[in-house]
């Protein structure tokens, strides 16, 4: 059940981005277990569910995402943020130099 004041949008983006894209895609939110606000990349399920676990039912749709993402697509940033769904996180993704920012994306 999420939080007073969050509300959650599922969408089903993996038709968006078939494994042989060269899309990434970035997702800031709640885990059963890893590291807390580090930026850490998957390439496949297996990774990620080794290192962020399987998401318990009706909560953690973001880890749920990342794992039905990876399913299709062919990288994914995730940030693990602690707490609750409440809980605040930003990332910024850098472009190829590491030196710009291309997109900054803050939860609360």
């Amino acid at each position: 059940m999420p939080s007073p004041g969050i509300r959650i949008n599922l969408f089903d983006a993996t038709v968006y981005a078939p494994a042989t894209s060269n899309a990434i895609v970035g997702v800031v939110g709640p885990a059963t277990k890893g590291p807390v606000q580090s930026l850490l990349e998957f390439t496949d399920e297996g990774s990620f569910v080794t290192r962020h676990g399987r998401p318990v039912p009706e909560r953690l749709h973001a880890q749920r995402f990342g794992i039905r993402y990876l399913k299709r697509g062919n990288a994914l940033k995730f940030v693990r943020t602690a707490g609750s769904l409440a809980a605040a996180a930003s990332v910024t993704l850098l472009d190829d130099t590491g030196l710009l920012s291309v997109l900054r994306v803050e939860a609360e």
